[in-house]
């Protein structure tokens, strides 16, 4: 299982810098873009928990080869021509063992569900769950006269009673949420437009959803989860630590604002003032 050894972001690094060599890159008019994946935090993460002795052995590896990768960088394309981001696409929860928590299933309402289909109206409603969302086909349950939205709150009653469950929405609720509600703004963005679900539910912190019990998990809207790094290295840009909050969605426009380049469509991040020398505006 070479993804849960540190080896591999190594090879993956040694890889790209092979890759960098060999097309050019940053060699030539106009600008490169150089993306690499280095996916083996992400692997010891989830084996072994965000406090265990493994991870911080990987993360004290990782430097050392970032290091060696970006000094390498540097001796074929210039420092003062290179920027470098860093950031991850999710963190992770504290094995739930480990502390105050533990692992969140709805298991007896999938089977409530897929029982309720079968026998009251003969239909595979494909019931399932994925991260705290409860889903079926709703659709064909409606075809068949049921109130869905009915159906939803009664399920969302008893998947609250589910230990580690804080909050629960349905399709009803979440389309009547106000931009402000943080918890449901960040469902919408995790639902894909026309997905037939029944329920989304939100855990207490150092809860997960999930029952295997050899490994921890991400998938919560829990801090431990969505908070991540974002680091910039700019040309011309002093060092700077700043405490506010941004979002992974401003990369992508602040990388095309530092090239000079406009997006193609509409974006929903925007520039990092603090990279052009501005105040933060929000």
């Amino acid at each position: 299982e070479i993804e849960t050894r540190p080896i591999m972001d190594s090879l993956t690094l040694d890889f790209a810098f092979t890759g960098v060599r060999t097309l050019g890159l940053g060699q030539r008019a106009g600008a490169d873009f150089l993306s690499v994946s280095l996916s083996t935090t992400d692997a010891i993460g989830h084996r072994w928990g965000p406090g265990s002795r493994e991870l911080h052995d990987q993360l004290l590896r990782l430097d050392r080869y970032l290091g060696a990768f970006l000094d390498s960088l540097a001796t074929i394309v210039p420092p003062n021509q290179m920027i470098v981001t860093l950031t991850a696409d999710h963190g992770v929860t504290e094995y739930p063992e480990a502390g105050v928590g533990g692992r969140i299933s709805f298991s007896t309402q999938v089977r409530a569900m897929t029982a309720y289909g079968r026998d009251r109206w003969r239909l595979d409603l494909g019931a399932g769950q994925e991260a705290g969302l409860l889903f079926g086909d709703r659709e064909a349950l409606a075809r068949r006269g049921v109130d869905v939205d009915s159906l939803s709150d009664a399920l969302a009653a008893e998947v609250m009673k589910v230990a580690g469950v804080r909050r629960v929405l349905t399709p009803r609720t979440l389309a009547a949420a106000k931009p402000g509600d943080l918890d449901a703004m960040r469902w919408r963005r995790e639902l894909p437009a026309g997905f037939s679900w029944f329920v989304a539910a939100l855990a207490k912190p150092g809860y997960v959803f999930g029952t295997n019990l050899t490994s921890t998990s991400h998938g919560t809207l829990n801090l431990d989860d969505v908070r991540v790094p974002l680091l910039f290295r700019v040309p011309g840009v002093p060092a700077r630590r700043v405490e506010r909050v941004v979002r992974t969605l401003d990369l992508a426009p602040t990388l095309a604002a530092l090239l000079g380049l406009r997006p193609t469509e509409p974006v929903e991040g925007v520039p990092l003032p603090e990279l052009f020398g501005r105040r933060p505006t929000r």
